[in-house]
C-alpha cells in the first residue's frame, strides 16, 4: 500500500472482509503509514493519510478515535474497507450523473484473503461461527434483540476480540430480517427446520 502510494502516486484501497482482522491489520501498520511523505502534484509533500472504514455508530460515538470514515474517503491515501464499503464506493460513482471512469485509474485495490471474498462472499450461515463462545455471543445478542434490551449489552465487556463485530453483524442481520415478509423474502422448510432467503423465485438454504 505504502509503494502504491509514494511510488505510484495513486490512492491505496485494503480490502480485507472480516471486521476484526481489518482492524488488527489497520492499527498495526497506522504508525508506519503515518511516518511517509507523499509527493503531491503541486511538487510539495505531505504526511500519507490512512484511514480505517468503520460502522457509523462507531464513527460517531465521540471517543475522538483518530483516522475512522463512515465510508470510503475518495481523498485518502490509504483506505482500509471491508468489501461492502469498496462496493459501495464504487457503485456510487458508476451511478453518478457524470460518471468519471477515467478516475478509477487512479486507485488500486489490494485485496487480503481474496479466497474468502470470491468463494465465501455470500455465506448461507451467518452466524454459525467457529467456535462455540462466539455462537453463544450471537445467541445472547439475538435474545436481547428479542427482549428489547440491547441496551443493557456492552460488547467491550463480552471479553473476546470479535465481540463487537458479532455484535454488529447480529444487530445488522435482526433489523434487515425485521423488513423481511415471509413468502415474499423467505421461506420456512420443514423438512430441514431452516429458514431459507428466496432468490429470483428460489430457495437458497
Amino acid at each position: 500500500a505504502i509503494y502504491v502510494v509514494v511510488s505510484l502516486q495513486k490512492k491505496a484501497h485494503v480490502v480485507v472482509d472480516d471486521e476484526t482482522l481489518l482492524e488488527r491489520d489497520f492499527g498495526l501498520f497506522k504508525r508506519l503509514f503515518e511516518s511517509f511523505e507523499v509527493p503531491r502534484a503541486d511538487g510539495t509533500k505531505t504526511p500519507l493519510r490512512a484511514v480505517l472504514c468503520a460502522n457509523e455508530e462507531r464513527v460517531g460515538s465521540g471517543k475522538h478515535e483518530t483516522g475512522l470514515v463512515a465510508r470510503v474517503d475518495a481523498d485518502a491515501d490509504i483506505c482500509y474497507c471491508e468489501a461492502k464499503h469498496i462496493l459501495s464506493f464504487y457503485a456510487s460513482k458508476a451511478r453518478s450523473e457524470n460518471p468519471d471512469f477515467e478516475r478509477y485509474s487512479g486507485y488500486v485495490l489490494i485485496l487480503d484473503e481474496v479466497d474468502a471474498l470470491i468463494i465465501d462472499e455470500e455465506p448461507n450461515d451467518p452466524f454459525v461461527y467457529p467456535n462455540e463462545e462466539l455462537g453463544q455471543m450471537a445467541t445472547t445478542v439475538a435474545e436481547a434483540l428479542h427482549k428489547e434490551a440491547i441496551n443493557d449489552l456492552d460488547p467491550s465487556q463480552m471479553g473476546h476480540p470479535a465481540a463487537r463485530r458479532v455484535f454488529a453483524e447480529v444487530r445488522q442481520e435482526w433489523a434487515r430480517g425485521k423488513e423481511m415478509v415471509q413468502g415474499t423474502d423467505f421461506v420456512f422448510l420443514k423438512e430441514s427446520g431452516t429458514y431459507c432467503v428466496l432468490q429470483s423465485g428460489r430457495a437458497n438454504p
